[in-house]
């Protein structure tokens, strides 16, 4: 994104096209980086521009489906992550998957707020106290990271450690916990990291955590 915003600064672009062209950009590394070209467009569509206009729609699409065609050129047709095949479930398992999405759109709710929330009262802060907060988040996050290094990061391999049923049943609960108060504290602070990986951990270690009830 700052290479595209340097690009519109040396084309004399409008603040519309600059802002065009950032979304296009952060809909790109989307796409390239989880081999999703529609969620790339739609991330632009509905929360970065929030703009259904024929040139946005255009630049998002093209954007996003390069970025991911040239992603695949380069790393090869392989899935992101390593999923297990699975036997079709019966019909009557449907109301669990179900009641499984409702769960996690209620999570979903919870974490945004708290999410949007933690950075409203950190943004009440002196430029001293932000800078304080940041320290301590800093220091938690690497204790817990030196001791549990499943607690931090994109946690790409430990989404697949989950994928393949390789963490123990009894600490599904104790991972979630930790991993979600570790996203939102650190988010919180506004300094630069991702959030679409530790959402994904968060998901698998859900699902995952249904799938112990229902085996239970």
């Amino acid at each position: 994104m700052v290479l595209l915003a340097g690009v519109a600064a040396m084309l004399h672009s409008g603040p519309r096209e600059r802002l065009t062209l950032i979304a296009a950009g952060a809909g790109a590394g989307l796409a390239s980086a989880f081999n999703a070209p529609l969620a790339g467009l739609i991330f632009v569509l509905e929360e970065l521009q929030r703009d259904f206009r024929p040139t946005v729609f255009s630049a998002a699409f093209v954007a996003a489906v390069v970025g991911n065609v040239v992603s695949r050129l380069f790393t090869g047709q392989l899935p992101v992550f390593i999923v297990p095949d699975h036997s079709i479930q019966p019909l009557h398992t449907l109301a669990m998957f179900a009641a499984l999405g409702v769960v996690c759109g209620l999570v979903g709710v919870l974490f945004n707020k708290a999410l949007v929330g933690g950075l409203s009262l950190v943004d009440r802060l002196n430029q001293r106290q932000k800078l304080f907060y940041t320290a301590v988040i800093g220091a938690i996050v690497a204790l817990a990271g030196f001791w549990y290094p499943e607690f931090i990061g994109g946690g790409h391999r430990f989404t697949e450690h989950i994928l393949l049923g390789q963490i123990g049943m009894q600490s599904v609960l104790g991972f979630l916990t930790m991993r979600m108060l570790l996203t939102l504290a650190s988010y919180s602070t506004g300094a630069p990291g991702g959030i679409f990986a530790p959402l994904l951990v968060l998901g698998a270690l859900i699902g995952y955590g249904a799938c112990v009830i229902v085996w239970i």
